[in-house]
């Protein structure tokens, strides 16, 4: 080619240069779409690449070259860019080259020659040390061995200008090495265009602003703070540059980041750590605290660095050597933002361990920083920044990016995977392709562990990310009614309470005396919404129906409030033990006040604790729960909600068989254990119609035929658990009051009081002032009957045995260390009322619902006296099943003044009484509205 054509081509690629810089400038054309040149301007500060470069023995290509035991290498520049310039306006070039730790020996010599103008080696043998060199531009000894990548910079200003001056517009170079080890030079192939081989070249008014190590990243600050020296600083703590973490102590680490060192996309970034001989094995997390504004000399435990915690992973640290943490989101984050510094916090709730802190260049925490100019490494680097789209750390509402397009049009795809606590998958809110589904407006925010898969051509890359998913928006219940019953499983029962679940499965069934009941189980992470009534000013408890035929060892129950997780509280699985006669059983709990004060209906989140729960060798499983209540009482009645829709069991049961039971699972109970290693009088608690108690821990067992029950009290809690064995099922109380009267303390719980003399010398009379007692009751463990009615009352005495007699309970005096235990019976009346006495000729009281047997008579006393003005008595009596009736029969007599008690004959009727039926009486005289009509008797 002609001289003229070649000058042509050459003004016509500058122009088009011109041209293409323009387009830039007004925004027209991408910057991504420039061709990359092997010169770089920054005013008039320029580095030029290497044209040619060539390597003897071998060519590779991993951004890595050896030099020495015959391996060399020849670099050539093209002096074109800066041909045009004074010569007295280049103050500077230099040769910048780079080698890499690892190789060569502690100080290896390389010799840097320039060769003749004109000469340059051909072909793939390069000749090692044959071809003549001009002059020897300098010898330099890069340290490699066990330090950081070594830096050289070779001044060859006055080669440079000579060059120029003579019209010769390229310099070529020989490094050669006869060091018994090799050293690895950075070639023009690196990935990392800091390391690359190049001309510096300073002219007019331009500055160095390249830095003087390869180093991209130096600890700053490297101290440790605890809680059991809370106000001394971590200088003072560092303890000869040993930092500590784990248990109340916490590591601060702060890096600089040298931005002069850093040319390309960084995408990778490693924080490595030196352990100090063996620390206890432990997880630990480490997150990024946004405040660099700190000095490790001046913060201690009290005066920790305060900022937003973000990027937050863990990692696993026990024994020596080294260990390094991906932190390369944190990093590009840090430097999106444009911080110079960035800060990471590291603590663990156990083990311990003990890293070199700041101060030994050797062993000291670094942060690994590797970057790149490849395309698609861009690409990806940009997509990880971008990765979640329109959204922050703090909400992810949107769906998050499954692909990214960076400005040159490179294009990357994303693919995410969500992780559980224990690093297993789990796509319950990041799906793969990015679809985000929220927790239910009854869940709290979940904090998840995603990682974002990104491939840009052939280079793949993985980033993790911390983000919070807020749970929906709470509907508005504020104009709805709901009920204190949920029968779980059932879809009208369900849909009126506005019933919700997450992870708790379809709806299962069990066969029980010939019905169907329903119910489900929360599994894992499971979890369901219990809108409940309940009464704003006053003590809400709240039962779970559970099955009480199964001996497996259950998981705790955990209860909240809707939105929080502060405000929860454990719900113990009841104990029970399997035989053959199973039921259902009935657990109760006292709401805390701040749950429901002020408030007409309470929306709770109940879910199973998790399967780590401590329980030894055994295997904890969910519970299924068939049914939830709310009521204001501690002793739960089923049959109160039987209007409700609940459905109730009665299975055969023989008193020997039902004590055993009772006492079968008072034995599982940890409480009931620990006393009876410590009394023996708890022993004969197994001998039926025994009665067992302890007034020092606060614990009364009574078994007999028609009673079994249990309490223990817990002082520090000032509650207590009651276990109460019924015909058809049994019954708890985790957290029945306890009420405390110097040495006496009380329990009440349905129509029971137990009370205790705790005092070991003083006889006591009963505080009846504080007992909340009225009406007559029978004391079980010493026997006789009492009233607490007051002068202008009326003792209701029609279910007390004709030759019993009723004392003032007012008198009661309880022995030292002794207990007694009351049964209401009825209450205190104002007037003259009916009552129904004796079924068959058998006191009510000692009637047991669940036998079977045929009603053949019913009698009845007027208390107080027959009323005034009354000459005849209607008498209904109801056998129920399902709360339906199955059968009824009404008589009348008349009725005399002078006489209180009638019986009734109802032998020619059908009216049989067996397990699964309720019997109930109705008595009315000619002075009461039947509108008002309630039963007099009702069993059970």
């Amino acid at each position: 080619m002609s001289p003229i054509k070649e000058k042509i081509i050459s003004v016509i690629q500058k122009i088009a240069v011109i041209i293409l810089a323009c387009l830039m400038l007004l925004g027209i054309l991408p910057i991504g779409l420039m061709p990359k040149d092997d010169v770089e301007r920054i005013g008039d500060f320029i580095r030029i690449s290497a044209a040619e470069e060539l390597y003897s023995k071998y060519n590779r290509t991993d951004g890595a070259e050896k030099i020495g035991r015959g391996h060399c290498a020849y670099l050539k520049f093209s002096l074109e860019s800066i041909a045009e310039t004074d010569i007295e306006e280049v103050k500077k070039v230099c040769l910048r080259l780079a080698f890499l730790k690892g190789s060569g020996s502690l100080e290896n010599e390389v010799f840097v020659n320039i060769l003749p103008s004109g000469i340059w080696p051909r072909g793939e043998n390069v000749p090692d040390f044959k071809l003549p060199f001009e002059r020897e531009a300098a010898v330099i000894y890069p340290q490699t061995m066990g330090a950081e990548d070594s830096l050289s910079e070779i001044d060859i200003t006055s080669y440079v200008k000579e060059r120029i001056a003579d019209g010769m517009n390229e310099i070529a170079f020989r490094l050669s090495s006869r060091m018994p080890i090799n050293a690895e030079l950075a070639s023009g192939a690196n990935s990392d265009s800091a390391y690359r081989p190049c001309l510096k070249v300073v002219t007019g008014e331009a500055e160095d602003t390249d830095a003087y190590t390869l180093r991209k990243a130096s600890v700053s600050d490297a101290v440790y703070v605890s809680a059991k020296q809370p106000d001394v600083t971590g200088r003072e703590l560092s303890n000869r540059s040993v930092i500590a973490a784990g248990g109340d102590k916490e590591i601060y680490l702060k890096f600089d980041l040298n931005e002069n060192a850093i040319f390309d996309a960084v995408y990778k970034a490693r924080l490595s750590l030196r352990q100090v001989g063996i620390s206890n094995y432990g997880v630990f997390n480490i997150s990024v605290v946004n405040n660099n504004q700190w000095s490790g000399e001046n913060i201690s435990y009290n005066a920790r660095p305060r900022g937003e915690e973000i990027y937050a992973t863990a990692f696993k640290a026990g024994g020596v050597g080294r260990i390094n943490i991906d932190v390369t989101q944190a990093v590009c984050e840090a430097r999106a933002r444009g911080i110079k510094s960035i800060a990471f916090r590291i603590s663990g709730e156990n083990g311990n361990a003990i890293f070199y802190g700041k101060g030994d260049i050797k062993n000291e925490p670094e942060l690994f920083i590797e970057a790149s100019d490849d395309k698609n490494i861009e690409c990806a680097a940009e997509a990880a920044i971008n990765a979640l789209g329109v959204n922050s750390y703090e909400f992810v509402t949107m769906d998050l990016p499954n692909s990214y397009t960076s400005e040159d049009g490179t294009d990357a795809k994303i693919r995410w995977t969500q992780y559980d606590e224990d690093g297993n998958e789990n796509d319950g809110y990041i799906s793969s392709n990015g679809e985000v589904t929220r927790p239910k407006w009854f869940e709290v925010n979940a904090t998840v562990d995603i990682c974002a898969e990104i491939q840009s051509g052939d280079y793949v890359t993985e980033r993790q990310y911390r983000v919070i998913v807020p749970a929906e928006k709470a509907p508005n219940y504020d104009n709805y009614s709901f009920g204190n019953y949920i029968d779980i499983g059932n879809s009208r029962s369900e849909e009126e309470q506005k019933f919700e679940s997450v992870k708790v499965g379809n709806v299962r069934r069990r066969w029980a005396s010939g019905r169907i009941f329903t119910y489900r189980v929360p599994e894992d992470d499971g979890s369901m919404l219990l809108n409940l009534a309940c009464i704003p000013q006053s003590d809400n408890y709240i039962t779970l129906k559970l099955w009480n035929g199964d001996d497996a060892a259950y998981r705790d129950f955990r209860l909240s409030l809707c939105g929080s997780t502060e405000d929860s509280i454990i719900l113990a699985a009841p104990d029970t033990a399997e035989t053959d006669d199973s039921g259902f059983v009935y657990a109760t709990y006292a709401l805390p006040r701040e749950f429901t004060w002020g408030k007409s209906f309470v929306s709770l989140r109940l879910e199973c604790e998790k399967s780590g729960q401590d329980m030894g060798e055994e295997m904890l499983k969910p519970r299924g729960v068939y049914a939830v209540y709310m009521t204001q009482d501690p002793c739960f009645e089923p049959k109160l909600f039987a209007k409700q829709g609940e459905k109730i069991i009665s299975e055969p049961s023989f008193a020997e068989e039902k004590i055993k039971k009772f006492i079968d699972n008072l034995k599982k109970i940890d409480i009931f254990q620990s006393a009876n290693e410590e009394d023996a009088t708890i022993e004969d608690v197994s001998d039926v119609g025994k009665v067992s108690f302890d007034s020092n821990t606060g614990m009364a067992v009574v078994t007999g035929e028609d009673l079994n029950i249990a309490f223990f009290a817990d002082n520090e809690k000032q509650t207590a658990l009651v276990y109460q064995k019924m015909y058809y099922y049994d019954r708890y109380c985790i957290d029945c009051p306890v009420v405390y009267n110097g040495d006496i303390m009380m329990v009440s719980y349905g129509n029971y009081k137990m009370i205790w003399n705790r005092s070991e010398t003083d006889a006591l009379p009963i505080p009846h002032s504080d007992m909340d007692v009225s009406g007559v009751y029978k004391e079980i463990i010493e026997g006789g009957y009492y009233t607490f009615s007051e002068d202008w009352q009326m003792t209701d005495d029609s279910a007390i045995p004709e030759e019993a007699m009723v004392a003032d309970g007012k008198c009661i005096v309880i022995g030292p260390s002794r207990a007694i235990l009351l049964m209401h019976i009825s209450d205190p009346i104002q007037g003259s009322d009916w009552r129904v006495s004796r079924i068959n000729g058998i006191n009510v009281l000692d009637v047991n619902p669940n036998d079977e047997r045929k009603v053949d008579s019913i009698t009845v006393k007027a208390v107080g006296g027959v009323p005034t003005g009354v000459e005849k008595l209607e008498i209904i009596v109801g056998i129920y099943e399902d709360d339906k009736i199955i059968s009824i029969c009404r008589d009348e007599i008349k009725v005399t003044e002078s006489t209180e008690i009638y019986t009734i004959d109802f032998s020619k009727e059908e009216l049989y009484m067996k397990s699964g039926r309720s019997l109930r009486v109705f008595v009315i005289d000619n002075s009461e509205s039947m509108t008002e009509l309630s039963p007099k008797l009702e069993l059970p």
